[in-house]
């Protein structure tokens, strides 16, 4: 079960761009995450090349085996697609981000949510930061990732606020590694880290 802030962040939890919008959304791969879960890749939307497919596998809470899985659709690989969220705003920020364009660009977003108290739909400004290059081990080999850095605020009153770094692959919108800091505000996330990439089931066929 996901916590409130879980929900308000709303991303997917195991993976995300260093990227160009043009640059293409993960397919054929696995990745596998420190303390157990995968992410399966399946490319882009054949509707929107924007808008990432996976299906992410995670230990279920609560159990000392099994698993969840969850079927993502999320834009850039990041915004939750659901009924809940419009994250619209995003699309031409991130294009220009993502391509180079931009080193910082801001927008703010909607999430249906009743986190601390607070029912309808709440905005929450975003900003995207390119910070640096870092190198990850990824199966035992060292790993080029482009730094960025997203700072989340509840607007209208609501005092929810974190900042978020991500080590993203420079060639495809792939987050590799996750890092939190709640600032104010209900919940507690999950940081974490990739450390196996290998073909899918359905790519080795």
């Amino acid at each position: 079960m996901l916590s409130r802030a879980a929900v308000i962040v709303a991303f997917s939890m195991f993976a995300m761009p260093a990227i160009a919008a043009s640059l293409p959304c993960p397919n054929g791969i696995t990745a596998t995450f420190r303390g157990g879960g995968t992410r399966e890749y399946n490319g882009g939307d054949p509707s929107d090349p924007l808008i990432c497919l996976s299906t992410v596998q995670r230990p279920a809470a609560g159990t000392e085996s099994g698993f969840t899985r969850i079927v993502d659709r999320n834009l850039f690989g990041f915004y939750h697609l659901d009924a809940g969220n419009d994250p619209a705003p995003a699309r031409e920020p991130l294009q220009r981000f993502f391509s180079g364009a931009a080193d910082e660009v801001e927008f703010t977003v909607h999430r249906r949510t009743s986190a601390q108290g607070f029912i309808g739909f709440l905005p929450l400004h975003d900003t995207w930061k390119r910070v640096g290059t870092e190198t990850l081990t990824i199966d035992g080999a060292p790993v080029t990732a482009q730094v960025v850095e997203m700072d989340r605020q509840g607007l209208n009153g609501y005092g929810f606020h974190i900042k978020c770094r991500f080590w993203l692959d420079t060639t495809r919108l792939l987050y590799l590694k996750g890092r939190f800091t709640l600032i104010s505000g209900e919940g507690r996330l999950t940081n974490y880290t990739v450390t196996s990439i290998t073909p899918n089931a359905q790519a080795q066929r």
